[in-house]
């Protein structure tokens, strides 16, 4: 027979194709049961097949662009958006959020520090330090060396740049998209813990509960997937709103209320204080920046 050619949209399995079918069962076979896991320990193995991939990703990125470099004989044939001065100051300031929410761990911090061997106060601090070390060092090799190969063409998810004219590319995407399911259980325990805490802290462990509220945690996030088309939208507002709100608008706030009883003091603490109203005002501007973009686009081109 003639085959389904290249579109793959028709035939009796094109079901599995199906972006909205892929997700819901993914979501409800996969990620709602390794999120039921009573304690961050029971994760290690998931995240450390995370940092694997991920490393596995930058490896791959590293190695294309500097084999590019090399064909070119250390020659970019093309212009650096950074360098060139193209982009737009919306598309900075919507992209920012993004990168505050790559940092943003806090919420699992407790839980972590609860998980250490004799746990102590320095050893959390070493924890956080080298954490973020090795993030910071994947993220700008992941980010220079995609820049170097891709330049203005880089995309906001640079897996769709790598594309799958390789096994090799197809099955690191494959892992990525594994790694993803595999972390989510990281957010969804210390959402589940703070509930319980809130509505049911004198009550006795309860399995039923512990799924009910997993359950819905799992699913409310897998109708946004569905309803929203780019992933990186949810990065931009929640890092525009949340991750600037534990990052830099909490901790001046207090720092400045221990040390002077109120919220903002520009004369005793002006430093703490200064930075509390810029990253309000910087988080209310890129808050609004992020749902714009997210509802027009092409703000940012150009």
């Amino acid at each position: 027979g003639g085959g389904g050619g290249e579109g793959g949209g028709t035939g009796d399995y094109a079901f599995v194709a199906n972006r909205e079918f892929v997700i819901a069962a993914i979501a409800i076979l996969f990620m709602t049961p390794i999120s039921m896991v009573e304690s961050v320990a029971e994760l290690r193995w998931a995240n450390i097949f995370g940092i694997g991939v991920f490393v596995l990703l930058v490896l791959s990125m590293v190695c294309r662009s500097a084999s590019t470099l090399v064909e070119n004989r250390g020659a970019v044939t093309h212009s650096v958006p950074m360098l060139s001065g193209a982009g737009s100051a919306i598309g900075v300031v919507t992209a920012a959020p993004t990168i505050f929410y790559s940092f943003c761990c806090h919420i699992n911090v407790f839980s972590i520090y609860t998980s250490l061997n004799r746990p102590s106060i320095r050893k959390m601090n070493k924890v956080v330090y080298v954490s973020c070390g090795v993030a910071l060092a994947l993220y700008l090799a992941l980010a220079f060396s995609g820049l170097l190969e891709f330049g203005p063409r880089t995309k906001e998810d640079i897996l769709s740049n790598m594309g799958h004219h390789s096994a090799a590319m197809a099955a690191t995407q494959l892992l990525f998209a594994v790694n993803i399911g595999m972390s989510f259980p990281m957010n969804v325990y210390p959402s589940r813990f703070t509930i319980e805490m809130l509505f049911f802290p004198d009550s006795e462990p309860s399995w039923v509960r512990r799924a009910v509220i997993t359950a819905a945690f799992v699913w409310l996030a897998m109708l946004s997937a569905i309803w929203l088309p780019n992933i990186s939208t949810v990065f931009s507002v929640i890092g525009a709103s949340s991750a600037v709100l534990v990052s830099f608008i909490l901790p001046p706030a207090f720092y400045v209320h221990i040390r002077t009883g109120s919220v903002v003091h520009l004369s005793k603490e002006p430093l703490a204080s200064a930075l509390l109203i810029a990253a309000v005002v910087f988080g209310v501007f890129a808050t609004a920046s992020s749902i714009l973009v997210s509802v027009a686009p092409g703000l940012v081109e150009g």
